[in-house]
């Protein structure tokens, strides 16, 4: 028997998501983020942060249950690991770019390797931050990502209008980890 009051991990294959999250509306204040991670204690930390943060948060734990609530709502963000069975962070980067062109995706990586860099600059990330992550630095980037694409909702085009302040992806990695060795 569960005590009442802690809450049980999902370890399902199946999407949780958090109760008060209304990602077919926008609000006021917060954005609507999609986070995707197989790992519970992850994804929950996650969720935790960006909820506390005054976002809307749908979590779910892969690549295929994102892609499903990509359909069924819009989100003003995706945030996603790389590493992940069936549909991979990279696979589901790819498919927000040909169908949802205009969110913007900020990928984790426990493997901040330059193949896996390329791989997500190539592909249209905004970023591609290494685990643990940097609270501070997720919270900037999620501020940043979703201010440019509240400019592109006002636009008339509606396309995403990157940030100057993100900079580039491999560029920035490659520094840190050449500075790491």
């Amino acid at each position: 028997m569960t005590h009442p009051t802690k809450r049980r991990m999902n370890t399902s294959s199946r999407p949780i998501h958090d109760d008060n999250a209304r990602p077919a509306t926008r609000s006021v204040g917060g954005r609507r983020l999609l986070v995707v991670d197989d790992d519970d204690l992850v994804r929950s930390v996650l969720q935790r942060l960006l909820t506390r943060a005054g976002h809307h948060v749908t979590a779910v734990t892969d690549g295929r249950h994102a892609m499903e609530r990509l359909v069924a709502a819009p989100f003003d963000a995706v945030i996603s690991d790389v590493d992940m069975d069936q549909v991979d962070g990279i696979q589901l980067l790819q498919h927000v770019r040909e169908q949802h062109p205009s969110v913007p995706v900020i990928l984790l990586t426990g493997r901040a390797c330059p193949p896996v860099l390329e791989a997500a600059e190539r592909h249209g990330a905004v970023a591609c931050l290494p685990k643990p992550v940097d609270r501070s630095r997720l919270l900037e980037l999620v501020g940043q990502v979703t201010a440019a694409r509240t400019v592109a909702d006002a636009d008339e085009v509606g396309t995403l209008h990157r940030s100057t302040a993100c900079l580039p992806m491999v560029s920035a990695m490659s520094a840190l980890l050449a500075n790491a060795s």
